[in-house]
């Protein structure tokens, strides 16, 4: 993401008039997420990882969710 990019996310998630389409009261929380997702957005951008990387460890998580239901079942069975 260029920022320029980050700059409009920002926007959209820190303008009032945006916000008030998903929180009729301007959304105050909504501005705080806005600040957390863009401080988190920015530390990962800072990390290095590839969204390769990413992918392959949300792979990695989803197999071993999908062990772990399966051992929990058979387990449950006995």
């Amino acid at each position: 993401m260029t920022r320029g990019n980050q700059g409009r996310a920002l926007d959209f998630l820190l303008n009032p008039s945006r916000r008030r389409a998903f929180w009729t009261d301007g959304g105050t929380s909504c501005a705080l997420l806005g600040l957390a997702l863009g401080s988190a957005l920015g530390r990962l951008r800072d990390s290095g990882v590839t969204l390769a990387r990413m992918f392959e460890k949300a792979e990695e998580q989803a197999l071993l969710l999908r062990m772990t239901r399966e051992a929990a079942g058979i387990l449950g069975a006995r």
